[in-house]
């Protein structure tokens, strides 16, 4: 059992602030948990008010995709994507360790995101079939991605 994957750093990159109290503290509960067994951190990209969509999209895109290396792995959160359970999710998180690159998770805006940043990503990830506020999805990712890691390390936060 992996205690810590080491050589895998994570960041989140999502659009808008969390503006809900509850969501923000849940976020940096995760984050402050996932220390122990990951590099992980959290990039609020400034939502887009322009006047159209596509305008919106376009301008995201640009930031986004600003803060994304070359080498790093890219999952858009998106839910078209592949839906994977918890131990799953364990099991893909440490294949991509021995990947060693970085893994960038983004979640777009309530429009998404572009066409650009779709292109740039690896793959995709759902959360579920249903529809969650992007604050909410923000805990789930970061939830998921702490239960994950405790599957790795033997930790029973998770049990069957």
């Amino acid at each position: 059992m992996l205690t810590r994957i080491p050589d895998l750093k994570i960041r989140l990159i999502a659009v808008g602030r969390l503006r809900q109290i509850e969501c923000q503290r849940l976020c940096e509960q995760y984050l402050r948990r996932l220390e122990a067994y990951l590099r992980c951190e959290m990039i609020e990209v400034r939502d887009a008010r322009l006047g159209s969509a596509d305008a919106c999209l376009a301008k995201e895109a640009h930031e986004i995709l600003a803060r994304i290396e070359t080498g790093n792995q890219v999952i858009l959160l998106d839910s078209r994507g592949t839906e994977r359970d918890s131990p799953g999710l364990a099991r893909w998180l440490a294949q991509q360790q021995l990947q060693a690159t970085d893994m960038v998770l983004v979640i777009g805006s309530s429009w998404g995101v572009a066409a650009s940043v779709r292109e740039r990503s690896n793959t995709t990830w759902s959360l579920s079939a249903l529809t969650f506020p992007h604050e909410l999805a923000r805990v789930l990712v970061l939830e998921q991605l702490y239960r994950a890691a405790t599957i790795l390390a033997g930790h029973p936060y998770h049990h069957d």
